[in-house]
């Protein structure tokens, strides 16, 4: 289930305030790293990180581009992701077919 606009403010807001994350994490039943994100993406776009994104369809060199920041420049998942407002489970699938295919695999258009 997603947590509207409203619940993410107020869960930072209550992690700004000093509550352990463990604590909320249980409490509203939303994963500890879930949360972690949030407050990352509220500090680093204010209120407006946590909102939700237009869909839009990546490239393949935007792809690319991103899996070569985690495999070959070796930056964190968790960085490119919040850096980019890519999802954490697009950035794994892109990772994975690469390392099953090669960076061509990424441009295989799937039917």
């Amino acid at each position: 289930m997603r947590c509207s606009f409203e619940r993410k403010l107020l869960i930072v807001g209550r992690i700004r305030n000093g509550e352990p994350i463990y604590r909320l994490s249980r409490e509203y039943n939303v994963h500890e790293d879930k949360i972690r994100t949030w407050v990352r993406m509220m500090a680093r776009y204010g209120s407006d990180g946590l909102r939700r994104q237009p869909r839009t369809k990546a490239t393949p060199d935007f792809k690319e581009g991103m899996v070569r920041k985690i495999l070959d420049e070796g930056i964190p998942l968790s960085r490119v992701m919040i850096d980019y407002r890519v999802s954490r489970t697009a950035l794994e699938r892109w990772v994975s077919i690469v390392r099953k295919g090669g960076y061509e695999a990424l441009r295989v258009i799937r039917q």
